[in-house]
């Protein structure tokens, strides 16, 4: 199969996604998550074999599929993107036990589930399923047990952004909060703060440097593609702001709170 079919075959299989899809198709994590600090973080759960773990905005799942191999539990995904979820299919079919990790491609508000269930619940940079940060904490301390655990990731602002950037983006200074509110909103929310990984510059650079590759590869194997025009007017525009504001303004945490 030719590069052309291939990632046209790739990216076409959920065209709602078409633009994510292409930039993310290199990434293990669709956020700047740094591999060895979330091993590092899940190795400091310690759940059990009878463990059962919830992600919502799954993605690629793999989450999910290091925790099963960690650990041994039950897994479930719920996430909108085919693409990512038959990825998600494809990994677990190679490295974990059939039956592991089931995925419902489905709105969360969709998803049928018993409350106070979960021993883990999920949802890394995912929080817009929900609405808010705030909304997310509230709604998913529904899904886990008394006692059980909240591992979210979220944006923050590291410094007050500059006007430009929040034009750029298209929205205003309460898109983020700063660090400390994150931990604040938690608290008021009923969790306990157990633990916090804050992504650096290099994780940040590693994310948007491949984000953009994947993006100009495809435009290169793909010169023909009636989309290439919005595309590459978005993923350079974006580049530019990255380098201009967004490295030094806007942060991203994974935090582990307790019910």
């Amino acid at each position: 199969m030719s590069g052309n079919a291939g990632s046209l075959n790739f990216i076409m299989e959920h065209s709602k996604f078409k633009f994510t899809n292409i930039a993310h198709k290199n990434h293990v994590f669709c956020s700047p998550i740094d591999s060895f600090k979330l091993d590092r973080l899940l190795k400091i759960i310690q759940l059990k074999p009878d463990s059962k773990v919830i992600d919502i905005g799954s993605g690629k799942s793999e989450i999910l599929i290091r925790l099963v191999e960690l650990y041994n539990i039950t897994a479930y995904g719920v996430d909108l993107n085919k693409t990512w979820l038959n990825e998600a299919k494809e990994n677990a079919r190679k490295r974990i036990p059939e039956g592991k990790l089931s995925l419902f491609e489905m709105d969360i508000k969709d998803f049928d589930y018993q409350h106070n269930s979960f021993d883990l619940a999920i949802c890394t940079g995912s929080t817009h399923a929900y609405g808010s940060y705030i909304r997310a904490l509230e709604e998913m301390k529904k899904l886990g047990k008394e006692g059980g655990y909240l591992l979210l990731a979220e944006g923050f602002w590291k410094k007050e952004p500059d006007e430009g950037y929040l034009n750029f983006l298209g929205t205003d200074t309460t898109e983020f909060t700063p660090l400390e509110g994150l931990l604040n909103i938690a608290d008021n929310a009923g969790l306990i703060t157990l633990y916090s990984c804050i992504s650096n510059i290099d994780d940040f650079d590693y994310y948007e440097g491949l984000y953009k590759f994947s993006m100009e590869k495809y435009f290169h194997e793909n010169p023909n593609d009636p989309d290439n025009k919005w595309m590459k007017e978005r993923i350079r525009n974006w580049n530019d702001a990255y380098y201009k504001w967004g490295r030094d303004t806007l942060g991203f945490g994974l935090f582990l709170f307790q019910i």
